[in-house]
């Protein structure tokens, strides 16, 4: 699920759009923006610099406070303030690689940070974080001169067992031709990038166009496999991919008439059959809160609008519940795609199926015994003759059984056709000189 706006998010969404993120969570839907976080990890696009205020210069001292803490020897500290650097290069990709100095600095960082965990004694932590760095600068090397002759060896151990690991290949599409696209900081295209002979792991991939603070990913290149990143960059720049909230942000109105086939284009990646869209609609002072449930082809299964009244859970929640279930409630405006509710029953009526079939089969096949009845007694009639002292006159009896084998069998074809009460059934009696069809229960 994903809420939409336009502008910029007003801070108090969050009181009135909570109930419906909600309800829809508890009914099976993705809807918490930590729940689409966790679902979505590495293909979630998002902006380029995550720590708001945060400076390239700031980054640059905190990697060169934990380097000069390393060469002191004060390892734990080292690794704890270096951890942190390699953090925010990682998360804030925008600050940092339109300057190429900065590259020397996260070269800095890796190897500071893998030094001071081997060190510490933390092997595996200190493994992966250089083979990080193999993957990141392949065109770099730790050496002797620089570093000292255990930074030098330790690096050339882990290249070595680096080369068992296979290589993988990544390609990269922007969906813009102006898009410059970065792979771990350094630029290797302009709206395509095909890469190769890559360690495999977890690549950071920053796609920007000029203007824009970007969008970043995560792309996991497997050894002898062929990776791709598929990017539309104008659904991409319009979407908001954060802890508080995940959604669109719409410049215009008639910018947010796109809002069904960006959400089919989402869908579609993600590989699911449908999403929710949530937003607010109307005056500031008393917005509606607008929910749409979108196929992956961008179009509407059903939407609706409610405008609470002081955050009234009840309306939002059932905002929520037609979007899952599609049944609708008066608390609903301008509902569109509901799926009627079935007819209320009457009391005492049963449906029409089940028993009423049942009679109807009793009544067809009683008739048809009965009309079988009636023409025998019809063949077996005997005229009256004087030289007999008895005979069979059964044509009497022939025809009234018959009549009621034919009422029996109209019975049984009307009550197929429309069904009847659970309390009344068929009566048929007959006899030697008489023969009764009628309905016995309650009416």
């Amino acid at each position: 699920m994903l809420e939409a706006h336009t502008g910029a998010r007003p801070s108090s969404v969050a009181a009135v759009v909570g109930p419906v993120l909600d309800e829809l969570e508890r009914r099976g839907f993705v809807a918490r923006p930590s729940s689409v976080i966790k679902l979505l990890g590495g293909r979630a696009p998002r902006p380029g610099i995550l720590d708001g205020g945060k400076t390239a210069a700031e980054i640059a001292q905190q990697v060169e406070s934990g380097f000069d803490a390393f060469t002191k020897g004060k390892y734990k500290d080292a690794a704890t303030s270096l951890a942190l650097a390699v953090h925010q290069i990682k998360r804030n990709p925008g600050l940092l690689v339109l300057d190429a100095t900065n590259a020397r600095s996260t070269f800095h960082a890796f190897v500071g940070l893998a030094l001071s965990q081997s060190k510490l004694g933390y092997t595996v932590e200190s493994v992966e974080t250089m083979t990080e760095l193999l993957r990141t600068f392949s065109t770099q090397s730790v050496t002797r001169t620089e570093y000292g002759p255990q930074a030098e060896q330790f690096y050339r151990a882990v290249q070595r067992q680096a080369q068992g690991f296979g290589r993988g290949r990544l390609a990269i599409t922007a969906g813009d031709a102006h898009a410059m696209i970065f792979v771990d900081g350094e630029l290797r295209g302009m709206g395509r990038a095909a890469l190769t002979d890559l360690i495999p792991g977890t690549y950071r991939v920053f796609i920007q166009v000029p203007g824009t603070t970007g969008r970043q990913y995560e792309a996991e290149v497997r050894a002898g496999q062929d990776s791709t990143l598929g990017v539309n960059w104008q659904v991409d720049s319009a979407l908001v991919v954060s802890n508080p909230w995940v959604g669109f942000v719409f410049h215009s109105e008639p910018e947010r008439a796109k809002e069904g086939g960006y959400a089919g284009a989402l869908a579609r990646r993600w590989g699911s059959d449908t999403i929710v869209v949530v937003g607010t609609t109307g005056p500031s002072d008393r917005p509606g809160v607008a929910a749409t449930l979108y196929r992956a082809t961008g179009d509407v299964v059903r939407s609706a609008m409610v405008v609470p009244r002081d955050h009234d859970e009840t309306r939002l929640r059932s905002l929520a519940r037609f979007i899952a279930e599609g049944i609708p409630s008066d608390e609903l405006e301008r509902v569109t795609g509901a799926i009627a509710p079935p007819p209320p029953t009457a009391r005492g009526d049963a449906p029409a199926t089940g028993y009423a079939p049942l009679g109807a089969k009793l009544c067809l096949g009683g008739g048809a015994a009965l009309l079988a009845a009636g023409i025998v007694a019809l063949v077996i009639d005997q005229d009256p003759d004087p030289g007999m002292r008895y005979y069979r006159d059964s044509a009497p009896l022939g025809v009234a059984v018959g009549l009621a084998g034919v009422a029996s069998i109209g019975v049984g074809l009307w009550w197929w056709r429309h069904g009847r009460r659970e309390s009344s059934t068929p009566a048929v009696s007959f006899g030697a000189s008489h023969a009764v069809i009628g309905w016995a229960g309650s009416f």
